[in-house]
């Protein structure tokens, strides 16, 4: 108990207190408590913090073998992400072990996938097209995988937290999302490891210019670190 930080108290006194009162009142949601911790817990974060990043590189994958695809000659089977699999046409990649990094090129008007000198770190970089936002750090996006294939995916944005819905905060930091991505721009995410709610963690850049819009949400204080 002596290791505890005076802040770590502070924070569990006042999440008893909501939930004493909660006990007095039992009128209060589910919703509303949870919205309430939520707002003790983020106002001891901080804003002022730097995400750590590094952007992969667009039409990077991974060579799967799968006992019920027949290996063909001339094609090679790769993961593409959020849990699926392509066969494909790919020039002298076969035979390749499994998680070998792989890359496509457009050859010939069509696709085809070739040995890569590019490593793990450049996976799961996807360009992204807007379909709406749900909240300041949660949003929508149809991921073009490449070969003309397209997942609609639910996506948390990484290493941060933004004010529930709908209060002020929560509305200003989703107003100002919706201003960064409603309008035609280039919009590149990373995707990682899914969440608690199997939603897939993600960066997210924006324009020609990259510009990375978890750090934005933090800078803004809109957001704090999580």
């Amino acid at each position: 108990m002596g290791n505890k930080t005076e802040t770590g108290w502070g924070i569990t006194l006042k999440i008893d207190n909501i939930l004493f009162n909660k006990e007095k009142n039992e009128r209060i949601t589910a919703r509303e408590l949870r919205s309430q911790i939520k707002h003790v817990k983020m106002k001891e974060r901080r804003s002022d913090v730097t995400l750590d990043v590094k952007q992969g590189t667009l039409y990077t994958y991974l060579t799967d073998t799968q006992s019920f695809i027949k290996e063909t000659k001339g094609r090679s089977v790769v993961d593409v992400g959020f849990g699926l699999l392509r066969e494909l046409p790919s020039r002298n990649i076969a035979g390749l072990a499994p998680d070998t990094v792989v890359e496509s090129r457009i050859e010939k008007g069509g696709f085809v996938l070739v040995k890569s000198q590019r490593t793990k770190s450049d996976l799961y970089t996807y360009r992204a097209y807007l379909d709406y936002v749900i909240d300041g750090d949660t949003v929508v996006f149809y991921v073009d995988l490449g070969f003309r294939t397209y997942s609609r995916q639910k996506l948390r944005l990484r290493g941060i937290d933004t004010p529930e819905l709908p209060t002020p905060k929560g509305k200003k930091a989703k107003t100002f999302v919706e201003e960064i991505l409603k309008k035609p721009k280039i919009i590149t995410i990373k995707t990682y490891r899914k969440d608690k709610y199997d939603r897939y963690l993600a960066d997210i850049f924006v324009g020609s210019k990259e510009v990375f819009l978890n750090q934005m949400l933090l800078d803004e204080k809109l957001a704090v670190g999580y």
